[in-house]
């Protein structure tokens, strides 16, 4: 009795203390985008929704969010059927499986320079080899990495890994005996993975469109890099340039409401996909399905090329410029050396802002996955409206984009009654409150697969509700815990649309160095930051899988299943 009491006094101070940190930033920008000197006014909707400017932002907003999201959606689709039905070795499938999550390992800050230095309308190499190829002289084009449809592809592949994890795990649970079935009615195997997708896996279809739509909405480094005027970038400016936080702050609210629909859309769509249960005992999960020889060399292809465009390129045009003195449509050899990555490493600004990520990195990642444990821990074993409430403000924040956070949190700590704009502080809770719902994903299944029955036998053995969530439970989910720790960890690291709000000349993120020497015109410089950063993702992504992967086969052991194992992905 005293234990239920004192979860349920624990449960509401969680529950208290997460809602004042979800919802007092968000309260404050419809507070800021209705007060005009302390009035209420609706000055601030009027200007902006009047401005010849914002019908432009809205339409460049929208063509970049349906293109991206359609991309992304196509690609993630295909993928997910290359990696899942094809017939392939084991060493195969890994490689294809590593395909669609290549741009994991590449932030959309990091992908988004490294298009720049390819399709550059002058010096972009790519640019500079389809010229030598066709023997055009003009010195200029022909792909521009600024026009609309460049931006439109590079957003859809940094959003390809969001639609691939839906469905592909769709797919794997997928029956032998439906598709089966289609193809004894005159089907061929493409009509019948069609016929499934547009079937009993139209759910999980319609959610990852859903999904795409609200992370190419969201997108802000690769427009801002790309110098495309957006809803999100016209934001930034607004606050950075101008200090017009009320212009800011009504900008901002169709998004988010625009945001928080389409999430919602999703996770009801989500949820209807469990009713289309489709794993039966005989012939569970899907069996390898062939397109032909031919075909599926072509589609293998297709899915090693996509690793070669979104990964390889990028990142080889990253490496090349960070070893050259000067970015130039002509290279000298006697220009390569290491002076750039020498001039990065002793610049001060560099070293206060990967010492800032770095810190804010570990604690953040382990603060947000103890009150994700915590949370968890209150949910599943003593219940109650107050852990449903804890529970349900922790994931509050799940559909919010990580920019509109990073306004919402600037606009609530930038002055009285809580100032802590200029501080390392805002940092650490605006990451903390933003990546919470992440870790609760990653915990919550972990803690869900250990039986209570565990720690009702340590508890008749004399041992307290505490003591045997700390010595049984909380041990065997301890690989899971970790993985989730190196996950949150790269995520929070590489972080750009929140700090780009939030951060400060003293309170400077990796990120940031990265977009100021982007700013000034010093690729090279840039080039290495954006290694730093890819370095730190690929470390970070690696040791989550293998951790992940270690824990899953011995689940996967005790269960016999064979789906496959797919990250939790964070907000774009």
């Amino acid at each position: 009795m005293a234990g239920a009491r004192l979860a349920r006094a624990l449960g509401i101070g969680v529950a208290v203390v997460l809602a004042i940190a979800v919802l007092y930033p968000t309260i404050s920008v419809i507070r800021t985008a209705f007060l005009v000197d302390g009035q209420f006014s609706t000055e601030n909707i009027v200007s902006v929704f009047t401005d010849p400017a914002t019908a432009t932002m809205a339409w460049n907003t929208f063509v970049l969010t349906i293109g991206g999201a359609v991309l992304a959606t196509v690609f993630g689709t295909g993928l997910a059927i290359i990696t899942t039905l094809l017939p392939s070795g084991r060493l195969e499938q890994r490689l294809l499986q590593l395909a669609p999550l290549i741009p994991m390992t590449i932030p959309p800050l990091v992908g988004a320079v490294g298009w720049l230095l390819l399709l550059s309308p002058r010096a972009g190499w790519l640019n500079i080899a389809l010229r030598t190829m066709t023997g055009d002289q003009s010195g200029v084009g022909p792909i521009s990495v600024y026009s609309m449809p460049v931006v439109v592809w590079v957003m859809g592949l940094y959003v390809v890994p969001y639609v691939y994890t839906i469905m592909a795990a769709s797919l794997s649970r997928l029956s032998t005996e439906l598709l089966e079935g289609y193809q004894v009615c005159g089907c061929t195997a493409w009509g019948a993975v069609v016929r499934a997708i547009v079937g009993p896996l139209r759910p999980a279809f319609l959610a990852a469109l859903a999904l795409a739509v609200v992370h190419s909405l969201s997108q802000f480094a690769v427009p801002l890099i790309l110098e495309q005027d957006v809803l999100t970038t016209h934001m930034q400016r607004e606050v950075a340039f101008l200090g017009n936080y009320g212009r800011a702050a009504a900008i901002a609210l169709p998004l988010f409401v625009i945001a928080i629909v389409f999430t919602l859309l999703q996770i009801r769509l989500t949820r209807s996909s469990n009713r289309y249960a489709t794993v039966t005992g005989r012939g569970g999960g899907v069996r390898e399905l062939s397109f032909g020889p031919v075909k599926d060399r072509i589609l293998k292809g297709t899915a090693y090329a996509y690793m070669v465009v979104a990964g390889v390129l990028p990142i080889a045009a990253i490496i090349a410029v960070s070893l050259l003195r000067y970015w130039s449509a002509s290279v000298d050899l006697d220009d390569i050396s290491f002076a750039n990555y020498v001039g990065v490493a002793t610049n001060a600004v560099v070293q206060r802002g990967a010492f800032n990520s770095l810190w804010l990195a570990v604690v953040c990642a382990l603060a947000a996955t103890f009150v994700a444990l915590l949370v968890t821990v209150l949910v599943e074993r003593f219940g109650g409206p107050s852990s449903q409430l804890a529970y349900f403000f922790a994931n509050l924040p799940l559909g919010i984009p990580l920019v509109l956070f990073g306004l919402a949190f600037l606009l609530a700590f930038i002055a009285p009654p809580i100032v802590l704009y200029g501080t390392i502080w805002i940092l650490l809770l605006a990451y903390v409150v933003a990546f919470l719902p992440i870790a609760i994903r990653n915990v919550g299944p972990l803690f869900q697969q250990i039986s209570g029955d565990l720690e009702e036998a340590a508890l008749v053995s004399g041992a307290s509700r505490p003591q045997a969530l700390r010595k049984v439970t909380v041990p065997l989910i301890m690989p899971g815990l970790a993985a989730s720790g190196a996950l949150l960890f790269v995520l929070i690291f590489r972080e750009f649309p929140m700090a780009a709000f939030i951060s400060t000349p003293r309170t400077n993120v990796i990120s940031m160095a990265l977009l100021d020497f982007n700013e000034t015109g010093r690729w090279p410089y840039v080039a290495v930051i954006a290694m730093f950063i890819s370095l730190v993702s690929v470390i970070g992504i690696v040791t989550s899988n293998v951790i992940a992967g270690r824990f899953d086969l011995v689940r996967r052991t005790r269960r016999g299943s064979s789906a496959p194992v797919l990250p939790t992905l964070p907000q774009a």
